[in-house]
């Protein structure tokens, strides 16, 4: 699993790294919590599966690294879990395609990341610049007119096989953001956005082949 976004990693990031298994059904999460440069790490796990994992649950077992900037611990634990519990969803990305599916991730995200600054062309000034302006967008909750924003930029960028919408509690992203999807070579690049950042993964698909649920 890939992930990244724009944001400085000094300002209280909290990087947390998880591994998951599919043990009869139920999602059995490991999430290791560490305070980028400060050296002090704590490990919570979940409680242990009462049977011992079958070889198709071991074959399920998947791993990746959760960053997350500004989000109180609580927060950002919970976005990690859902992340973790959405990637046991998925079909993974071979090896040999993770240096693909990162540099596809990464131009989607470029792509998206038009959004917000173009929301912002019109109504900036020179009493109001266009940071500001996204900073004051990423201080509100997402709308329909970010949503449709989103939807543009990637459609500008040729991305036309897209899913975006509010987040819902259940996502694999922070609440009140935009959370999109977009199906790309053969991968799906999942991704949140609120005021200039970004979280975003490329990702296999879901076993019906959807990348997200519309």
């Amino acid at each position: 699993m890939n992930g990244g976004g724009d944001a400085a990693a000094d300002r209280g990031t909290r990087l947390r790294v998880y591994a998951g298994a599919l043990t009869g059904g139920a999602l059995v999460a490991a999430l290791i919590v560490g305070v980028h440069g400060t050296g002090q790490a704590a490990a919570r796990s979940a409680p242990a599966p009462t049977s011992a994992p079958t070889a198709s649950a071991a074959a399920s077992t998947r791993s990746g690294a959760c960053l997350v900037v500004g989000a109180s611990s609580r927060e950002g634990e919970a976005y990690c879990l859902r992340k973790a519990a959405d990637a046991m969803k998925r079909v993974p990305i071979p090896d040999d395609r993770q240096g693909t599916a990162s540099a596809v991730a990464q131009r989607v995200q470029a792509a998206a990341h038009q959004a917000d600054w173009e929301q912002c062309r019109q109504a900036s000034s020179p009493s109001y610049p266009e940071g500001q302006c996204v900073s004051t967008i990423g201080s509100r909750p997402a709308g329909a007119e970010d949503v449709e924003a989103v939807r543009w930029a990637l459609a500008e960028a040729g991305y036309q096989n897209v899913v975006a919408r509010i987040a819902r509690p259940d996502d694999p992203a922070f609440p009140h953001t935009v959370i999109y999807a977009v199906a790309t070579d053969g991968l799906c690049v999942v991704a949140s956005i609120r005021g200039g950042h970004q979280g975003y993964t490329a990702e296999g698909p879901y076993a019906d082949g959807r990348c997200l649920e519309p």
